[in-house]
């Protein structure tokens, strides 16, 4: 069993930690989890990029994937599908999504 570093620890108190730097905002005392939802997909890298630098800067919380095959570059559908997905979590948690509907496009700002 991992045990939960001090807040203190992870306040980037420690220059030369992995996590220093980083603020935490979150309560050690509530159960928490960040769930990933993106249109990724599984046959690359991007997710376990994610995944280790969650793990880097929020070791105690656990990392859910939720579904990284939304439909791609689809938003709408994308947010429809997460909405009905949401009520299965605990009051708390994360959600990390990313649809991009122009990757690799041109952007406008």
């Amino acid at each position: 069993m991992r045990q939960t570093p001090s807040p203190e620890q992870d306040l980037g108190n420690d220059e030369a930690g992995p996590r220093a730097g980083f603020f935490v905002f979150w309560d050690y005392n509530t159960p928490m989890a960040i769930v990933l939802f993106s249109d990724f997909g599984a046959g690359d890298i991007y997710v376990g990029q994610v995944k280790a630098v969650l793990q880097r800067i929020a070791p105690p919380i656990a990392v859910i994937d939720l579904l990284h095959d939304a439909p791609a570059f689809n938003v709408r559908a994308s947010a429809h599908l997460l909405a009905a997905m949401v009520g299965g979590f605990d009051e708390g948690s994360v959600f990390l999504t990313v649809v991009d509907p122009g990757v690799g496009g041109a952007m406008r700002c």
